[in-house]
């Protein structure tokens, strides 16, 4: 994936998820749901968007947004499908998403019928979340190319992670693990920065004379 590509998606990711935001905040209020912990979710991801953007930024890369995809439009619906038609609003900048949203909220209330919706916003974010991890990954991969010429990747495993370099190179490549792609936790991102950090004062404050 170019670094066009990477950027482009994450703006567009930016974009879904702050109106997600607005979108949840709205769900809370008309089914009664307690839905913090997916609000707080946004709310990290947006700032590691946030940070990785400021990085690209420096390869000064034109982007495109995508149009939104447009609303599906059904009468006389189950709660099933309409909460379906309203998969391709979710993310986007149509009015028409709290319109419906207000209209199934007042049709279906039952507690069963609100945990059926909490749970359709739920595992929508959730196919959203894959994809943003893909396009962190491919991000993360994209920084490292330089790196990985100039630092021994085996060293930084060995050293910082007291892993293998196989282990190092499984979370960077995603491969799978278990059945799941490997991905570092930001534990262990954070101790990659410290290390990459700790490696740029060893370089700078070495100097070589006769």
């Amino acid at each position: 994936m170019s670094n066009e590509q990477i950027k482009k998606d994450l703006l567009i990711q930016r974009a879904f998820l702050k109106k997600e935001l607005d979108q949840l905040r709205f769900i809370a209020e008309v089914t009664g749901t307690n839905q913090e912990k997916e609000i707080d979710k946004r709310l990290d991801r947006l700032l590691t968007i946030d940070k990785i953007l400021k990085e690209l930024e420096k390869k000064e890369v034109k982007t495109k947004s995508l149009s939104p995809e447009r609303a599906l439009k059904n009468k006389y619906m189950t709660l099933k499908d309409e909460l379906l038609a309203l998969k391709p609003l979710l993310g986007t900048d149509s009015p028409e998403f709290y319109t419906k949203m207000t209209e199934i909220a007042a049709k279906y209330n039952s507690e069963e019928d609100k945990k059926a919706i909490a749970n359709f916003v739920s595992e929508r974010l959730q196919n959203i979340d894959k994809k943003l991890d893909v396009i962190e990954e491919s991000a993360i991969k994209l920084q490292l190319q330089e790196v990985a010429e100039i630092v021994s990747l085996s060293y930084l495993a060995k050293k910082y992670f007291n892993k293998s370099r196989s282990w190092l190179y499984q979370r960077l490549n995603g491969n799978l693990v278990n059945g799941k792609p490997a991905r570092f936790t930001k534990e262990e991102l954070q101790t990659f920065n410290n290390a990459l950090q700790d490696i740029s004062q060893k370089i700078g404050s070495l100097s070589i004379s006769y």
